[in-house]
């Protein structure tokens, strides 16, 4: 007779088989963890996530062993997958650590071959992998159009001040929390936010008013039931009150 737990670990198993099989990439945290949990198919795994007591479970090693000492590396919102150093874990899954991606970020230094002057060697180049964070994960090359325009809007920023695009901005934020919830929109933004925009909820204000801003020159941003308001240095009340004017009809 088979335990629950026991019942538990063979439907983890089949169901990283018939992932596998279907062609799909696996991430797999093997929690809770125990001697029983070597017998995962890890071969199969794309990504493994576990903590230092799951990876202790799974190598046999204590917990407090330095070489289950790992670097915890924030693969995205969902997810912290531990980068084990060789040992066990790595023996019995072998090529787990096997960089799939390369790109420019990837590479720390490269030495071609085939150009006039190049040292002799292959072809192909030699090169050196980088290990840091962006090696691994910026695998393709910068955005420099989008870096190239983040500088200069960061230096127009600091040109004009803050505290000065703060008092450009407050009159006309204020008229809008005051006008606003006059004409049923919800204020969803408190009086005392600190930010340089405002959000206010009205059933339908979406497909209501977005052609009537457009015919009017008017971005905001119209979700379904919500509108999102960010009146900026190129602003001035008279843009709030033509806003106001189609809101408020």
């Amino acid at each position: 007779m088979k335990t629950v737990q026991e019942e538990i670990l063979l439907a983890k198993m089949e169901a990283i088989r018939a992932a596998k099989k279907r062609g799909l990439r696996v991430a797999f945290n093997p929690a809770p963890s125990d001697d029983r949990a070597r017998a995962y198919p890890l071969e199969l795994v794309d990504l493994l996530c576990l903590n230092e007591t799951e990876a202790a479970a799974m190598t046999g090693r204590p917990a407090a062993d330095e070489a289950l000492g790992a670097e915890k590396l924030q693969l995205d919102r969902r997810a912290q997958a531990f980068s084990q150093e060789a040992g066990a874990l790595a023996d019995h899954v072998p090529g787990r650590d096997r960089r799939v991606q390369l790109g420019w970020r990837g590479i720390k230094s490269q030495t071609t071959h085939f150009l006039p002057f190049d040292p002799p060697g292959p072809m192909i180049g030699d090169w050196e992998l980088g290990t840091d964070t962006a090696s691994i994960f910026e695998v393709s090359t910068p955005n420099w159009s989008a870096l190239a325009t983040i500088v200069g809007s960061l230096n127009y920023i600091k040109d004009i001040g803050v505290d000065a695009i703060r008092r450009h901005s407050d009159p006309m934020l204020k008229r809008l929390q005051e006008e606003l919830p006059k004409h049923g929109f919800e204020r969803l933004t408190p009086p005392e936010f600190q930010g340089t925009y405002v959000v206010f909820s009205s059933e339908g204000v979406g497909a209501g008013f977005r052609n009537a801003l457009k015919e009017a020159k008017i971005y905001v941003t119209a979700y379904k039931n919500k509108i999102r308001i960010s009146p900026t240095v190129y602003n001035d009340i008279g843009d709030v009150d033509r806003l106001l004017k189609i809101l408020c009809a």
